[in-house]
């Protein structure tokens, strides 16, 4: 094998080390003879650089990257490991890193071989310590796709956030955007295309709030006008609106992520700003204890007012919810958030998570807004390839009245059940969920 690429991979993650003083002498005359003294030469050691230091996120990427490396190997090569495999995982060590790094290169070259490394391999490049830990994730996610399947992992793979099987572009600009407050990816993990789609995504949001207008948009949020008190001045003439019945959902931001109840329909709210992230529909509405964020469409709101109201990213939007309906925030794991990282059910409870627990499998028939399915629930999200799953055999529709099955495939019971959001309950023998998400036909 080329071990000579595999040294200048480590030597790409640490600091060449000092250079070597060289001392030249002229070449003495035979001819003269000078009788000299030695003299002691005192001997300094050459300052050593410092090797990134791993801790925090890092380390903790790098702890999984090491864990999912040996399962990978595990499931390819058994017990056996490639020459000069160090299985190291010492977390004192400043080159941790490095080392696993080499494993990784050792792991690809075994499997694939060195003329056929992936085409989106990133090698090893000097940078941040997170930013080397990432490098490390993305590239066994590449290896474990190319060797096992496109998203198929084997059992007791760890996983990461999925934000770094994409390329560094996307990361970054993710990244900066998430850091700012400004967006966090809405697309599910388990996406066959979720690069792809977060791609498109984070550049819509680019291309309506920074490209579009005169103005680019800040990277961070622009605080409310002195004596305002966090006050939104809208352009709504002070008009109110209400939920509609049984579908008005709140939330403490506009991904949807971290949900507070249901607004009761006669609760009255005046709409303040809006998301013009293009597609979102979020609103940021207010009322007596409550300040959230609502799929208008969900109300009363109408089109015209919707896109009357300011920017929600230029104003001091302080989301909160106080009243009597507001529940304890429940976060909605895999829409924009990290809360399915753990990916754990819930213990004793059977709930699970209907956008990361779930297989769908969509048989057509649309109409009036429903759409024939089969569903599976699972003890663990199905991006861990390692998800056991059941059979939905009870289907509760938001109005509280069951969905009739309307006849099995291949052992799965098929139910309607409405596009989009929903608090459908889906239920199989240990396992169910308190909403459902259903993708309309056009985003199938």
């Amino acid at each position: 094998m080329k071990r000579i690429g595999l040294i200048t991979l480590a030597l790409a993650l640490i600091v060449p080390a000092a250079a070597a003083q060289v001392v030249t002498t002229e070449e003495p005359n035979p001819a003269v003879q000078i009788e000299t003294t030695p003299v002691p030469v005192p001997t300094i050691a050459a300052p050593q650089p410092a090797a990134p230091i791993f801790s925090g996120e890092a380390l903790s990427i790098l702890i999984n990257a090491r864990t999912d490396l040996e399962v990978l190997a595990n499931q390819q090569l058994g017990v056996q490991r490639p020459d000069g495999w160090s299985g190291s995982l010492d977390v004192n060590d400043p080159q941790l890193a490095i080392l696993i790094r080499l494993d990784l290169e050792l792991l690809m070259a075994r499997l694939v071989g060195l003329d056929n490394i992936p085409a989106d391999w990133f090698g090893a490049v000097s940078s941040t310590p997170y930013a080397i830990a990432r490098d490390i994730r993305h590239d066994l996610e590449l290896l474990a796709d190319v060797v096992a399947g496109p998203n198929i992992r084997p059992p007791g793979w760890a996983g990461d956030d999925p934000i770094m099987r994409c390329d560094r572009s996307t990361q970054n600009l993710v990244g900066l955007l998430q850091r700012s407050g400004l967006y966090t990816p809405t697309v599910l993990p388990t996406s066959p295309d979720y690069c792809k789609l977060v791609a498109v995504q984070v550049g819509q949001f680019i291309e309506v709030n920074v490209l579009e207008g005169s103005t680019a948009l800040p990277l961070v949020p622009a605080p409310a006008a002195e004596g305002s008190g966090g006050a939104i001045t809208t352009t709504t003439g002070g008009a109110s609106a209400t939920a509609l019945s049984g579908v008005g959902l709140a939330y403490l931001d506009r991904y949807a992520t971290r949900r507070v109840g249901m607004i009761p329909p006669t609760e009255r709210f005046e709409p303040v700003a809006r998301s013009l992230t293009q597609f979102s529909r979020m609103t940021l509405v207010r009322g007596n204890g409550f300040e959230v964020f609502v799929d208008y469409k969900t109300t009363t709101i109408t089109d015209e007012q919707f896109q009357s109201l300011p920017n929600v990213n230029g104003f001091g939007a302080n989301p909160f919810c106080d009243a009597d309906w507001c529940t304890p925030v429940q976060l909605i794991a895999g829409i924009g958030s990290r809360a399915s990282s753990g990916g754990q059910r819930l213990a004793g409870s059977g709930l699970i998570n209907a956008g990361t627990n779930m297989v769908i499998h969509y048989d057509g028939d649309d109409h009036e807004g429903m759409t024939r399915v089969r569903m599976e629930l699972c003890d663990r999200p199905t991006s861990t390839g390692q998800a056991v799953c059941e059979p939905a055999t009870q289907v509760i529709l938001p109005d509280g009245t069951e969905a009739p099955p309307l006849g099995t495939i291949n052992g799965l019971l098929q139910f309607y059940v409405p596009y989009k959001y929903t608090r459908t309950s889906v239920r199989s023998r240990s396992f169910y969920t308190v909403d459902l998400w259903i993708d309309p036909p056009e985003n199938r």
